[in-house]
């Protein structure tokens, strides 16, 4: 008897959590979409509750079951995502762009819709900061800068030159520099400017970066200079570096985005096991040329563009010189679409 009691709770409490859970469907279409699938993953635990296909009109399908409220995200990696609150029961209708996923349409999700109107706001506030921001700093520069030129020779400006970037100034720093060291050449503080300045005109816009000749997994080699006619990014990297891989994850969508625009990819990988480097391309799907002399920090490569830590980059122009260097993923998103277009 009291097995067969035990044996009714259990199931009064199984037909209990089944109809606690209630079947949520979601469907969505994304525009300037890339991706093939896209997850629905619970944002406290992490795990993937379902997957869909997203198909050429850039649509997808989730028809699941949740028993209570809490947040979701609509994943399409782990960069860019929709998040959302999802209560059980609901139809959720969503339109997004994959360029401006802060601001999503979203329909048959009264929490997730109220989420956004308070996020896009707050968004505004810290845009008009940023603005205010950069205002103020630019009329500091615009300062600093007026002081500087007004005694290019003197010491003071040895301090001065930090409220200021060698890449944003250069000519003055270049000006401060020649003052500095015919006035105070054995000055220890006007030495370090001089080595500075030797280091931060190396890779200069407009400058040839050093020739590489380098074999790719074959054992082919192939030239930088065979790429001239292309944009070309020249990526430092390495299968052992954190940083590098989720660079990867955006040079795989930009390289998507522009490879038949004229862009490639020139990655120079600082791997010593061949197996490995291998194995992390094809795992990342970094469909791009690589090379690699699988010399590690012992290849001439370190000394050649003075590497002193990857991810390191270099963008070249179709005849191949410097356009920038050591480029955030943002800056060199931002200068692609300078070049190619939206």
């Amino acid at each position: 008897m009291k097995i067969f009691g035990i044996l009714i709770l259990l199931s009064s409490l199984f037909v209990q959590e089944l109809f606690a859970q209630k079947p949520v469907l979601i469907e969505g279409k994304v525009i300037n979409n890339d991706y093939e699938e896209i997850m629905l993953i619970g944002a406290a635990a992490g795990e993937v509750v379902a997957t869909s296909g997203i198909n050429k009109q850039g649509t997808f399908r989730f028809a699941v079951n949740i028993d209570s409220a809490n947040y979701y995200k609509l994943s399409f990696d782990e960069k860019n995502y929709i998040l959302m609150i999802i209560q059980p029961g609901e139809n959720i209708k969503v339109k997004a762009d994959i360029k401006n996923l802060y601001e999503p349409v979203i329909e048959g999700s009264p929490e997730t819709t109220r989420l956004f109107q308070a996020l896009n706001k707050i968004r505004f506030y810290d845009l008009k900061i940023d603005s205010i921001t950069r205002q103020i700093a630019g009329e500091k520069q615009s300062y600093v800068r007026q002081a500087i030129k007004q005694d290019y020779g003197s010491l003071a400006n040895i301090v001065l030159l930090d409220n200021l970037a060698v890449d944003d100034d250069y000519d003055i720093y270049k000006e401060v520099e020649a003052a500095l060291v015919k006035k105070y050449p054995k000055n220890l503080f006007v030495e370090d400017l001089k080595n500075q300045m030797e280091i931060a005109g190396f890779l200069r816009p407009g400058a040839y970066p050093p020739e590489l000749n380098l074999p790719d997994s074959t054992g082919k080699y192939i030239e930088l200079t065979s790429l001239k006619g292309k944009i070309v990014l020249l990526d430092f990297w390495a299968s052992w570096c954190v940083p590098c891989k989720e660079n990867n994850v955006v040079n795989r969508g930009l390289y998507r985005k522009y490879k038949n625009k004229g862009f490639e990819i020139y990655a120079v990988s600082l791997d010593k096991d061949k197996d490995t480097w291998i194995n992390s391309i094809k795992n990342e799907q970094l469909e791009w040329i690589h090379v690699s002399d699988l010399k590690y920090w012992a290849s001439p490569v370190i000394n050649d563009y003075r590497l002193v830590g990857i991810p390191y980059n270099v963008l070249l122009d179709k005849e191949g010189k410097v356009l920038g260097k050591a480029l955030s993923p943002g800056k060199l998103e931002n200068m692609l679409e300078e070049i190619f277009g939206d």
